[in-house]
């Protein structure tokens, strides 16, 4: 090989013969990228089928994250992925996201400034011990029953 010319054989070395390159433009494409780029190379039945399966995917994730407001679970945070997955291949649900990536920055700063942070584990600690404190002083009087709570309607 002469001086001049580059040895890219390192660079490529994970690609093996007939493979496609998986580095593009400095992004390491994955699996969902390849299906895809599979899915929008192919003809409209594909382009159909791969924007379906998102809008069923997104949908449920949705649609299980307002159930799971209600009942037990990760509520937000399945609206919040159902969110992502639909805006990944549908231009209204990524302009409806930005408001949420705004409030998330604007949450992930809060959580960060050390001013808050000291407040917040202050405020907590004092709250854990008020509760362990009342809790102790009904164990202590009343022991393991609900004897303390007769006046509530029901016990």
């Amino acid at each position: 090989m002469a001086q001049d010319e580059p040895d890219i054989s390192a660079e490529h070395a994970h690609v093996g013969p007939g493979e496609p390159d998986d580095v593009d433009e400095g992004r390491i494409r994955g699996p969902l990228d390849r299906i895809r780029q599979w899915s929008f190379e192919g003809g409209l039945a594909r382009r159909v089928f791969w924007r379906t399966t998102v809008l069923i995917v997104g949908g449920t994730l949705l649609v299980l994250g307002v159930v799971m407001l209600v009942f037990p679970g990760p509520g937000w945070a399945a609206i919040i992925l159902g969110l992502v997955v639909l805006a990944s291949e549908f231009a209204w649900f990524n302009r409806v996201l930005h408001p949420v990536r705004r409030f998330a920055s604007k949450a992930a700063e809060a959580a960060t400034d050390p001013r808050q942070r000291t407040r917040n584990l202050i405020l907590g600690s004092i709250a854990i011990v008020v509760v362990a404190a009342v809790a102790w002083w009904y164990y202590v009087t009343y022991g393991l029953s609900l004897d303390g709570l007769r006046w509530l309607p029901g016990i």
